[in-house]
């Protein structure tokens, strides 16, 4: 092949291979847009997700097993302020190799009140779909068509509760 031709040929490669990139990106970034994180068993087996939100707005509040007890102080801040609010609790399974879902669901039904549910999250799908960090629990507030209105992470202490309180309304 002569050297001009290899050169455009080369460079035709290229400019295919980062088309193929940016459209394969784009339709990535177009399904994350579109679908949102997957629905999850909680500690009694039963499915759960923001299709049981249909068209209301709602709390996701998300964070590792570890950290559940600061859920509890959340949605008593809150709750208080705001009764009528519809919340859903994640738990983000951080480990790496994560343990079964039996395991995490026997630890949850003893750390958890019994009427409230916690879906299990052993993949992170909500943590990497919101593009949290769930070292300190993460507050999502969600609109009616549950597109993210505000975001908060840390513990209830201090001006925060406020400043979720006032976002909230």
């Amino acid at each position: 092949m002569p050297r001009m031709t290899r050169r455009f040929f080369s460079s035709y490669c290229v400019a295919a291979l980062t088309l193929v990139s940016a459209l394969s990106l784009t339709t990535e970034l177009l399904a994350d847009e579109t679908n949102p994180p997957p629905g999850l068993r909680d500690q009694y087996g039963r499915y759960g997700g923001l299709e049981d939100f249909s068209g209301e707005a709602v709390l996701a509040i998300v964070t590792t097993p570890r950290k559940l007890r600061w859920i509890g102080k959340w949605e008593a801040a809150i709750r208080g302020e705001i009764p009528a609010l519809r919340s859903i609790r994640i738990a983000d399974v951080t480990d790496r190799p994560p343990p079964d879902y039996q395991k995490v669901a026997d630890m949850l039904r003893k750390r958890v009140p019994e009427n409230v549910s916690v879906l299990i999250d052993l993949d992170s799908h909500w943590a990497t779909y919101y593009a949290l960090d769930t070292n300190e629990p993460c507050l999502v507030l969600l609109g009616e068509r549950h597109e993210v209105v505000a975001s908060f992470r840390g513990r209830p202490k201090g001006d925060l509760p406020g400043e979720v309180i006032a976002a909230l309304r």
